[in-house]
């Protein structure tokens, strides 16, 4: 996205639903220091990121106030113990997003429920 003056529109869009009640703010980010973090935190609600970011991004933005929670999506449904591998320090499987809404004609398996487990019993 962009704009000429990024910082005031999302300053205003932010503040805009913090006056509407709005329950959460989602965002992507692209695991970057951006000078949009602390505009969008004038919403004052539950900030969520997601969108391939790293353990240590995810890490870093909630420890800085950047956001209250992280969604997983892509990488949780390719890594499906999500949690044992980022305790293991393990390496997440890379996801291949076409087959996780299957039409009639592709196997429901391949891409959803094919993906390797982390081998590390916790």
């Amino acid at each position: 996205m962009g704009d000429s003056n990024l910082s005031s529109i999302f300053s205003y869009i932010a503040e805009g639903l913090r006056e509407r009640q709005i329950a959460f703010l989602s965002r992507c980010e692209t695991g970057e220091d951006s000078p949009l973090d602390r505009r969008l935190r004038t919403f004052q609600g539950p900030v969520f990121v997601s969108n391939g970011l790293s353990v240590d991004d995810w890490t870093r933005l909630i420890r800085n106030g950047i956001a209250d929670a992280v969604a997983f999506g892509g990488n949780y449904i390719a890594t499906p113990d999500l949690s044992d591998s980022i305790a293991a320090g393990m390496t997440f499987n890379t996801p291949n997003p076409p087959p996780f809404c299957p039409g009639n004609n592709q196997n429901a398996a391949a891409g959803y429920t094919n993906y390797p487990v982390c081998s590390i019993t916790l």
